[in-house]
């Protein structure tokens, strides 16, 4: 006989038997009337079986509806993604369809339009914009993701729609970039389709050749890039931009380039007429038997990494030679620059020359030989530290050129214990912007002496406080994936 104790552990396991069987039917009847509908649903969707689907549909109204239309989300996502628009008409049919683009943002974080671009065709697209479905619902312009992808088409029924817009949401970070900026990154991908989208702005839509980013880019500037991995061999695209009025960021901010250089003499002044006896057109020399003034050269020599013996001779100057030139309108800012760098070159190596000045660079004299691009004869340097140990050299005076300042931090162990030094990678960067081989952006990365991987960023400069780019140096190499196209 059972004890009382054994008796009561036997109701415990039949209870426990019993509500298992329960949950057991509850899953068999779950599967069986909504899982194994699920399937059918899913088979009539990628089949484009709309009067199976329109069945089913009907049979699972409750289920789909239920919740706030959770369950129907997947289904408009794998109809889109399938591109059977007849099969999304169905489902658009169990609620309004703005509604249930919001909610299928909310559920599966997948945006339609978005996707519909990608996956689907123009009349699919249609049929969701003229369903109520609405562009500026989802947080990525869908507007800009045609010309991601280069999809035309796509473009047209957007703009049809009014879904040529951008809200300020969708703008944010963005950076600047447009549409166009978007068909230049991705012709190297399909030049076809790519072409046929640049044409499509350009020709067909209107928009501006010129539209800058926040670093101050144009389309053109990307297209001349050099260094990107993948942007090689964009002849047609520059052509193509040139042809419809585009220009280099630089030309459009300088418009009408403008430069004065000094050269500073202790004693006796040369003779202009002598050593600058033909100069470029533009270019005037003229000689002041008086000092510059001392206060503005003082306060530039004091923000300078200069040694106070050099600032002391510098300063000790009693008269002056001033090299200015004017530039034509829409004229490269940094060749009518080089042209000042040339004459004061002439000057330099003159009885009793103390020093030399050229808009924020000043010096003993010129870095480089004559034809040497040496950018620190352009610009002024700062210097800094981070709080852990890492080295700065800022620019100060690259907006003169139309470009924006730059800051490279360099980890100690790269100056201290490779003893490289700082000057030497910025040096680099500067180079390829003020020739215009690169163009970088926010969020953009570089290899720097060839091995070293370095991170863009855009804000204040941690020296000066003036915005512009930040170029992280790091003692790592760059990773493998970021030296190949990403296909």
């Amino acid at each position: 006989m059972l004890g009382m104790e054994d008796t009561l552990w036997v109701k415990l396991l039949v209870k426990i038997g019993l509500a298992a069987v329960f949950f057991v039917l509850c899953f068999l009847w779950y599967w069986f009337k909504f899982v194994g509908g699920s399937r059918k649903i899913v088979r009539a969707i990628e089949l484009g079986d709309v009067d199976a689907l329109r069945a089913l549909v009907e049979k699972h109204r409750a289920l789909l509806v239920e919740d706030d239309y959770e369950v129907l989300t997947t289904y408009l996502t794998l109809a889109v993604t399938a591109n059977q628009p007849e099969c999304l008409k169905v489902l658009l049919e169990l609620g309004e369809a703005a509604h249930l683009q919001q909610r299928t943002l909310e559920e599966d974080d997948d945006a339609l339009l978005q996707l519909c671009i990608e996956h689907g065709s123009p009349d699919m697209l249609r049929i969701m914009l003229a369903a109520g479905m609405n562009p500026a619902a989802e947080p990525e312009s869908p507007w800009m993701h045609c010309f991601v992808h280069g999809s035309v088409e796509h473009a047209r029924v957007l703009r049809e729609f009014n879904g040529d817009k951008l809200t300020p949401e969708q703008l944010e970070g963005l950076g600047g970039e447009s549409p166009l900026h978007a068909v230049v990154y991705g012709w190297y991908y399909n030049p076809r389709e790519f072409e046929s989208a640049l044409r499509y702005l350009l020709h067909e839509y209107g928009a501006n050749p010129n539209s800058m980013t926040t670093a101050g880019n144009t389309p053109l500037d990307l297209a001349c890039d050099e260094t990107h991995v993948g942007y090689a061999g964009n002849d047609k695209l520059r052509s193509l931009l040139i042809e419809a009025g585009g220009k280099r960021g630089r030309s459009i901010r300088v418009p009408e380039p403008a430069y004065v250089g000094r050269v500073f003499v202790k004693g006796e002044l040369p003779d202009v007429a002598v050593i600058a006896a033909a100069l470029p057109e533009n270019l005037t020399v003229s000689a002041h038997p008086e000092p510059w003034n001392p206060s503005i050269l003082r306060d530039c020599l004091n923000d300078s990494p200069i040694k106070k013996d050099v600032v002391e001779h510098i300063l000790s100057h009693t008269s002056y030679i001033q090299v200015a030139v004017r530039g034509k309108a829409g004229e490269d800012p940094i060749s009518v620059a080089e042209c000042v760098l040339t004459v004061l070159r002439m000057f330099e190596t003159a009885p009793g020359v103390v020093g030399v000045q050229f808009q924020s660079f000043i010096g003993s004299f010129v870095h480089g030989e004559s034809g040497d691009f040496i950018p620190f004869n352009l610009v002024g340097v700062e210097l800094g530290r981070t709080e852990d140990g890492a080295y700065l050299l800022a620019t100060n005076g690259m907006p003169d050129f139309g470009l924006p300042e730059v800051e490279l931090e360099m980890p100690a162990p790269l100056y201290e214990g490779l003893k490289i030094s700082p000057f030497v990678p910025l040096g680099d960067v500067l180079v390829q912007l003020m020739r215009g081989t690169t163009t970088i952006e926010p969020g953009h990365s570089m290899t720097l002496l060839g091995r070293f991987y370095t991170s863009i960023e855009w804000g204040n400069l941690l020296t000066t406080r003036a915005a512009g780019f930040r170029c992280v140096m790091t003692t790592e190499p760059t990773p493998a994936d970021l030296l190949s196209p990403k296909m």
